[in-house]
């Protein structure tokens, strides 16, 4: 895997800061989270650990903001993004 960028670095927290943020308002706990969205507990903690490598891809965000009945345009219309 290519090393990431400073830029891709802060992208990548800012998108972890955003799930965390929904996971919160739509959602019991993060393991309730992980069992809506039909995604293995451990591939989850991976897109909101900040020491993991790994991170969502945009199918994975898509699929997280269709679970929530929000828009990927909502999901980064977010002032964590500006």
């Amino acid at each position: 895997m290519p090393k990431l960028s400073e830029e891709d670095k802060i992208l990548k927290k800012k998108i972890r800061e955003r799930i965390n943020q929904l996971v919160d308002v739509y959602f019991e706990s993060q393991t309730d989270a992980s069992k809506n969205l039909d995604i293995d507990r451990q591939n989850f903690n991976a897109w909101i650990n900040a020491k993991s490598n790994r991170g969502p891809t945009i199918y994975s965000i898509n699929r997280f903001c269709k679970t929530i009945d929000i828009s990927l345009v909502d999901f980064f219309d977010s002032p964590i993004f500006k």
